[in-house]
C-alpha cells in the first residue's frame, strides 16, 4: 500500500518540464516564471521607478520597500514614517543630535555618525580595486560603481543614468523645471538643497572649511580636499592598465581615454 501511494505521489509531482533545461515543476504557473530566467524577461514592472522583475513576489516586496511616505513642503519621500519625521527637522533647522567633540550638530542621528568618524579617522571600508577606503559600506558601493561604470537609474525622459537614486530624483527636476529649495536673503531658487547652502555662504562669506597645514579657508569642503592633495601629495588614483597613479579621479579618467585611441 506504501509503494502504491508513493508511485501515485511521484507521478503527481514534477510533471511539467522545462524544454530549454532539466529542470521540472510540479505547477505550470512555477514552470512559467521559470522560462523567464532563460528568455531574460523581465514583465512586472514598478509604476513609481524603472525597477522590473521576472517574479510578481519580488516586485510586490519592492512595491513594500518602495518609499511611500513624502514630505509636504519638498520632493523627498521615504518607505518609513519615521525617516520622515527626521527629515522634517531639516526644514524646521533642528538639530538634536550634537557632537560631544566639537561644535556639530545634525537633524540626522546617521548624520552624526558619519561625523564622529572624521574625529577617529576610522575607514574600515576598503576598495578591493584601489587603496580608497570609507567609513561607511554605501560609501563604498558608489565608489566601486565608479569602477564598474554602474548606473542603474535611468531618466525615462532621456539617456541619462546614476549610481544613485537620489540623482535621478534631482535629475528629474531639472525636467520639470522645479526648484524647491529657496534662498531666504535673495530669493534665488536650487534644485539640490546642498547648493543652496553652498550659495548661502556668498551672502555670509563664511568659510567654514579650514586647512590643517596652512589653515588656508574654504566654502566647500570638496575644495578643500583638492587643496591638501598639494600638501600631502598622495596619489589614491591608480590605473589598473598601466602602473600610472594620479591624486585626482578625474585625471586618471583622464588618462583612461590614452589607453583607448
Amino acid at each position: 500500500m506504501f509503494d502504491l501511494l508513493q508511485i501515485s505521489n511521484m507521478e503527481n509531482q514534477e510533471k511539467f518540464q522545462c524544454n530549454l533545461c532539466t529542470l521540472t515543476f510540479q505547477r505550470v504557473c512555477d514552470l512559467r516564471r521559470h522560462l523567464f530566467t532563460h528568455t531574460g524577461e523581465k514583465p512586472f514592472q514598478c509604476h513609481l521607478c524603472t525597477f522590473t522583475s521576472s517574479r510578481k513576489d519580488s516586485l510586490k516586496t519592492h512595491l513594500i520597500k518602495k518609499r511611500l511616505f513624502e514630505c509636504n513642503l519638498c520632493v523627498t519621500s521615504f518607505s518609513q514614517e519615521g525617516h520622515l519625521r527626521n527629515h522634517l527637522l531639516t526644514h524646521t533647522g533642528e538639530k538634536p543630535f550634537a557632537c560631544h567633540l566639537c561644535s556639530f550638530a545634525s537633524a540626522r542621528k546617521d548624520n552624526l555618525g558619519k561625523h564622529l568618524l572624521t574625529h577617529i579617522g576610522e575607514k574600515p571600508h576598503k576598495c578591493h580595486l584601489c587603496p580608497s577606503a570609507f567609513g561607511l559600506k554605501k560609501y563604498l558601493k558608489y565608489h566601486i560603481m565608479g569602477h564598474t561604470g554602474e548606473k542603474p537609474f535611468e531618466c525615462n525622459l532621456c539617456t541619462k543614468s546614476y549610481m544613485q537614486v537620489e540623482n535621478l530624483r534631482r535629475h528629474l527636476l531639472t525636467h520639470t523645471g522645479e526648484k524647491p529649495f529657496v534662498c531666504e536673503v535673495c530669493s534665488k531658487s536650487f534644485i539640490d538643497k546642498k547648493v543652496l547652502k553652498r550659495h548661502l555662504l556668498t551672502h555670509t562669506g563664511e568659510k567654514p572649511f579650514v586647512c590643517s597645514f596652512c589653515f588656508k579657508e574654504f566654502s566647500r569642503s570638496d575644495s578643500l580636499r583638492l587643496h591638501l592633495l598639494v600638501h600631502t601629495k598622495e596619489k589614491v588614483h591608480k590605473c589598473h592598465l598601466c602602473e600610472s597613479v594620479f591624486a585626482l579621479s578625474k585625471t586618471l579618467k583622464q588618462h583612461l581615454l590614452t589607453h583607448e585611441k
